[in-house]
């Protein structure tokens, strides 16, 4: 995947940030004596700068998008070709105007200079480094753009520098610089490059909304009021990149050729709504094709008897009729399939079976004999009404197109739609009321040769002229086609060749039906019918499943996911109930078409696909993840995506009650895949949530729904702890997918960093103490359970609290560990043997991200906090040993470590350590201290007993302890012993002097220039005991510091 590469500009010329003059050419000069008989570009492009061309750097984030691509243009020369064959694919660029135009225009000429010399390479030699070389001249600008929506870094916008010293900018409409590096992009797929360099492809969020509304805005008022705006915006939902094709393709038809594209009568329709789809078109009086005037044609009828389509239907013959007298049933003729919409009279209407006006019927008979062929299926004289019949002649309907040599599209919109080689005649198919019905899907792609009919150019009597649509309508290449000509040859091309991909990849005796639920959807959801059954009878030919009369919409719905197998991860993100509740089918709505389309994509394959087998599905392992927390529930996070108060109940009670089992599948940017692993009451807890399955390993879910994740960033900002990971899963019985190894939960999965200070830092793991964030704070001793790494991130560990007693009497202090433990860790950071004293439920163990705060832990602060800006993905993940995170049902602790260093004291700094902070009354806190200098002493909270600041506070810095002078403490002392200073508004600060008793005790006292001594006894207002560091480090975890062997390391947890 491209979004896994490591571009680097290591060896390359720095970029350099310079000020972008838009009439700056673009193109340097060959040299005066280069030969104009080859292409000079192709001889001198750099072989390697391409691949060093980084989509984006942290040092370039910050530049204006314009600039940048400014810095790639002048850092790799393309010279302005003299070779006199490129110099014509120039011209021949030019003069077909198939570039849009920009502001930038030397950004253009650049693109045109380098599709010119690339076209002029032979085919024999498009497979050389040359050839390649010129594409990547193309799609390292793609990767640039690629950057901006899927990192985060580069905004794309029409604002940029003007000048070297950046004090100046001025702004252009950036999208048509977009549109010319998406039209180079594609030229590059026809040319043959492999369509997994654009990585997911070319998405409508790499272009922002913002650079594209305006273009889009100005083109929908174009089309108001004079195309139909529901027809149009169906367009979209089979479109590459959605609305932002529409400029392209409103843009096709200027002046005469634009007003021939109107759609009368339609001026009211809405995007959402077109009412002449919920026309009953079966009672609209059939068409003449005869002059008014002629008042014997328009009475004149042909009859085809019913009687001799049930004889040849019964002796398995055809439905097939010859188009002269006497009218039989043809078998083994050649003959012509009439593809065409009822709407427009031209089918059975209010006449009786079997009889149509001659002046029709000799309308399309003309065609079968322009096109040499003797026979005429047409479905208004070919179905018979006896119910039997019919439903055995409508199961095979699909096989008259695909055995006829050619089929005639007749549209009346079409038909009068003056035929011209300028790309419109493809535009007003896709506009046409013909594209917008569900059977005509299924001709169009089962149709071997399709011949459409439009207006012969200067006819005044609408003289038909046929006109092949894969050969003359459809555009054959991107460079020599506007844009919007090659959008709309797009669209209809991938109906007419839906399994182009799937073939290269998986071939298939069932050629010309659709393999996969995703395009069988793109291609019917924008279609309608008269009849709502026959939307499921459509779809289940296509999937080539055979309708059963009576059979329900979700016996169908299996049925042509359990045939076509195969499934995009966009259309499991649904808001309807599904089919069961659990297992197979779970992620299955009832109605085929309730889920999602996802239109096939020119930029990349199938290896995105789900596979579905019985009800089951397992989706690749490019399917990017991350564990609900508890965050997530308390801050109602996820919200159901579904209005159906199910649906809903569903998500919320297993947020409610098993969030640590639920994961969040990025399927879609907008919209979630909640699931639950489905091993039974035991949390994922834990360590994998920020692992891989390695190799074909599938996690096995449950589905639970569609959710949406309010302030989700994007998954792409990844490798972040806790964050996304990518996973293949598996939905419903993993019985399924025998070749698959599963696991049911996260927990299983045990790996260890093989990075040699990791495993140290690990392995010292247990020679720390660790204070948590409580208000009243906590400090933990961990005792190694086990003496060596066990399987796993960690060592076993169980996490001890220091007991104290102090005897006011004799002053005395004792600390010991806590028999029982608080709770202990295993090697997979699974929380276990929770102490009820200290909580009554097992919470859940998670990483802290260390590097999502700022400043990060290698640079000193007193305060460190979290990264709000766009992170780059991490090339290196960082596991952190130094602190983790507790999640309980309404809470959320986290735990740091103090390393031994800075609680064991030495010689030059014998003060530093773990002190118990004792007050008259007896009751105790537990303070840090630290001495950043021999001469000084820095307190800190560890616990809380008392009011005052919450644990983490500081509570004093003393200076010149060697003379025992004084300390000062913060804002107001916090001790049961009021130690205010005046009671103005100014900040409260108090003196007080430490006596030194020796290295373990210290009594802190008052100022004697103010306080005087009671009965000529020394007052002692804190006392300071030392906790012997032997109490934090056991004897336990000193042993068997030596890593295990490295095959040890990687064993797996059993």
């Amino acid at each position: 995947m491209v979004t896994q590469l490591d571009y680097k500009l290591w060896e390359s010329p720095n970029f350099v940030l310079a000020g972008l003059n838009l009439a700056e050419p673009l193109l340097a000069q060959p040299p005066p004596n280069s030969d104009s008989s080859q292409c000079y570009n192709r001889y001198h492009l750099d072989q390697h700068i391409w691949s060093e061309v980084s989509r984006t750097t942290d040092k370039q984030s910050k530049w204006p998008i314009l600039n940048h691509l400014a810095a790639v243009c002048k850092i790799f020369k393309i010279y302005a070709c003299k070779s006199t064959e490129c110099v014509r694919n120039l011209e021949n660029l030019k003069r077909l105007n198939v570039v849009p135009e920009s502001t930038w225009n030397p950004f253009r000429e650049r693109i045109l200079q380098i599709i010119s010399c690339q076209r002029s390479v032979p085919l024999a030699d498009r497979g050389t480094r040359a050839f390649k070389n010129f594409a990547s001249a193309i799609n390292c600008f793609y990767w640039i753009l690629d950057s901006t929506w899927r990192d985060n870094t580069i905004r794309v916008t029409g604002t940029y520098l003007t000048n070297d010293d950046f004090t100046q900018t001025d702004t252009i409409d950036v999208f048509p610089v977009c549109e010319i590096i998406y039209w180079a992009v594609t030229v590059q797929i026809h040319f043959g490059h492999n369509p997994d360099i654009f990585g997911e492809g070319w998405k409508k969020a790499i272009i922002p909304i913002k650079v594209s509304a305006k273009a889009i805005a100005d083109a929908i008022n174009k089309a108001s009021g004079n195309i139909c705006l529901n027809r149009l915006w169906n367009v979209t939902l089979i479109s590459e990149r959605a609305e932002q094709d529409i400029p392209s393709l409103i843009n096709l038809a200027i002046g005469e050729r634009y007003a021939k594209l109107r759609h009368p009568g339609h001026e009211i329709c809405t995007p959402e709504q077109c009412d002449f789809n919920s026309l009953d078109a079966t009672r609209v009086t059939q068409l003449h094709q005869c002059p008014e005037t002629d008042a014997d044609c328009r009475t004149t009828k042909i009859h085809f008897d019913p009687a001799l389509l049930k004889v040849s239907i019964e002796s398995g013959g055809g439905t097939t009729w010859s188009i002269d007298a006497p009218f039989r049933v043809l078998q083994d003729q050649k003959y012509i399939a009439i593809s065409h919409v009822w709407a427009d009279g031209t089918g059975i209407g209010l006449e009786p079976a079997g009889r149509v006006n001659a002046c029709l019927f000799e309308y399309f008979a003309r065609m079968a004999r322009a096109l040499e062929c003797k026979g005429i299926w047409w479905d208004t004289i070919s179905i018979p009404t006896d119910p039997m019949l019919r439903s055995k002649a409508i199961n095979e309907m699909h096989n008259n197109y695909s055995n006829a040599q050619f089929t005639v599209l007749h549209d009346r919109y079409l038909a009068s739609f003056e035929w011209a080689d300028d790309g419109t005649p493809c535009l007003a198919v896709i506009l046409s009321p013909w594209f917008t019905r569900g059977w005509t899907a299924l001709e169009c792609i089962m149709s071997q040769r399709i011949k459409v009919i439009f207006k012969k150019p200067g006819s005044t009597t609408y003289e038909p002229i046929l006109k092949d649509l894969d050969e003359e309508v459809l555009a054959q290449d991107p460079s020599r086609c506007s844009r919007g000509h090659w959008i709309a040859s797009t669209i209809i091309r991938r109906l007419r060749q839906p399994n182009q991909i799937m073939d290269d990849l998986e071939p298939s005796q069932d050629k010309g039906i659709i393999q996969n639920v995703s395009d069988l959807l793109a291609v019917l959801q924008p279609r309608s019918t008269s009849w709502s059954r026959d939307r499921m009878i459509i779809a289940g030919l296509l999937a080539g499943v055979e309708v059963q009369y009576g059979e329900s919409a979700a016996a169908i719905t299996q049925r042509i996911c359990q045939k076509l197998k195969y499934i995009n991860p966009v259309s499991l993100v649904h808001e309807k109930t599904p089919i069961a509740e659990t297992g197979a089918w779970s992620w299955c709505p009832k109605f085929l078409y309730d889920m999602p389309a996802s239109p096939p994509s020119d930029f990349h394959g199938r290896s995105h696909q789900c596979l579905i087998r019985n009800g089951a599905i397992k989706l690749s392992g490019y399917t990017w993840y991350r564990r609900v927390t508890k965050e997530d529930v308390l801050q109602r996070r996820i919200i159901p995506f579904s209005t159906h108060p199910s649906v809903s109940f569903k998500i919320e009670v297993a947020l409610e009650e098993e969030w640590h089992n639920c994961l969040i599948l990025e399927l879609t940017p907008m919209v979630a895949l909640l699931v639950a692993t489905i091993e039974d009451n035991k949390p994922i807890a834990s360590t994998a949530a920020y692992l891989v399955s390695q190799g074909n390993e599938a996690i096995v879910c449950r589905h639970i729904g569609s959710v949406r994740v309010v302030g989700e960033k994007s998954f792409h900002e990844k490798l972040t702890l806790n964050k996304s990971k990518m996973s293949t899963f598996i939905i419903g019985p993993p019985e399924e997918f025998p070749e698959t190894p599963v696991r049911n939960s996260l927990q299983t999965l045990a790996h260890v960093p093989q990075s040699q200070r990791i495993i140290q830092n690990i392995l010292k793991w247990d020679e720390q103490v660790w204070i948590g964030d409580r208000a009243g704070g906590e400090l933990f001793v961990p005792k190694r359970i086990k003496e060596r790494l066990s399987f796993g991130h960690f060592l076993e560990v169980a996490m001890h609290e220091v007991e104290i007693k102090y005897n006011t009497a004799n002053d005395e202090l004792s600390t010991a560990l806590a028999t029982t433990p608080c709770f202990a860790i295993s090697g997979q950071g699974l929380i276990q043997r929770v102490s009820k004293a200290w909580s009554l439920e097992t919470p859940l163990y998670s990483l802290v991200g260390v590097g999502l705060r700022w400043p990060p832990p290698s640079i000193p602060s007193a305060e460190r906090v979290e990264r709000r800006g766009k992170i780059l993905e991490r090339k290196i993940i960082e596991y952190p040993t130094n602190s983790f995170m507790l999640e309980f049902e309404n809470d959320t602790l986290t735990y740091s470590a103090i390393k031994k260093e800075y609680i064991e004291p030495s010689e030059t700094l014998p003060y530093q350590g773990i002190w118990a902070c004792i007050s008259p009354s007896g009751a105790y806190e537990l303070h840090l201290f630290q001495q950043p200098e021999p001469e000084e002493i820095m307190a800190t909270k560890i616990t809380r007993t008392w009011a005052g600041p919450p644990a983490g506070s500081p509570v004093f810095r003393a200076e010149d302890i060697e003379n025992q002078l004084l300390l000062y403490s913060n804002r107001e002392i916090d001790c049961d012993i009021s130690l205010k200073a005046d009671d103005d508004d100014s900040p409260k600060w108090t003196s007080r002097f430490f006596h030194f008793v020796d290295h373990n005790t210290i009594n802190m006292v008052p100022d004697p220039d103010f306080e005087e001594e009671e009965d000529g006894k020394e007052q002692i207002l804190w006392k300071y005991r030392r906790i012997p560091s032997a109490v934090f480090f056991p004897p336990e975890n000193t042993r068997c510091r030596t890593p295990p062997p490295r095959h040890f390391l990687h064993s797996r947890y059993q």
